[in-house]
């Protein structure tokens, strides 16, 4: 796995490990190579998944990597600062599929009993279940990257691993 520096300082390196533990039994993975989620500038992560059917959640597992909102914040797996995750899965128009929120530009979110430093997240389930064709692309955005919200102070490039829970 190639090094990552981070957005302009080149003092952040990913060093990914051999092997990576998860909980996978039940889920279908929908990458092959880890996906790459910047933090501003446009940078999504783009998947396709591997086929159709209904999705009923989604999990995010940590590969390498870490993003912040913020240099005054340490970087997180999946957010920012201690309670706030900052990913999202969207379609190609940067309509938001999960998690669903009251506010539609939210940036961040929290999930009871995780914290974005953990090794993987379970998204809640989907009510209704998200529709797919074969081979649909889906985005992973961080939150102020997708809606331009504040993301000038924002770094790190994380890489994750995607897996949808089909019904």
């Amino acid at each position: 796995m190639k090094p990552y520096p981070d957005y302009g300082t080149g003092k952040y390196v990913c060093r990914c490990p051999a092997v990576v533990p998860n909980n996978t039994q039940g889920w279908t993975k929908v990458n092959t190579d880890p996906v790459k989620v910047g933090t501003k500038d446009n940078r999504p992560g783009i998947v396709k998944v591997p086929k159709p059917g209904k999705i009923l959640k989604f999990k995010l597992v940590h590969v390498c990597g870490g993003i912040s909102c913020s240099y005054r914040y340490p970087l997180t797996h999946f957010g920012c600062h201690q309670s706030f995750f900052g990913l999202f899965i969207t379609d190609t128009t940067k309509q938001v599929l999960s998690p669903k929120l009251k506010h539609q530009h939210a940036s961040f979110y929290s999930i009871p009993g995780s914290t974005p430093y953990d090794a993987e997240f379970t998204l809640p389930e989907m009510s209704p279940t998200l529709n797919v064709a074969n081979q649909q692309e889906l985005q992973i955005w961080y939150g102020e990257d997708a809606f331009n919200h504040y993301e000038t102070d924002n770094f790190g490039i994380v890489q994750i691993d995607l897996y949808c829970y089909y019904i």
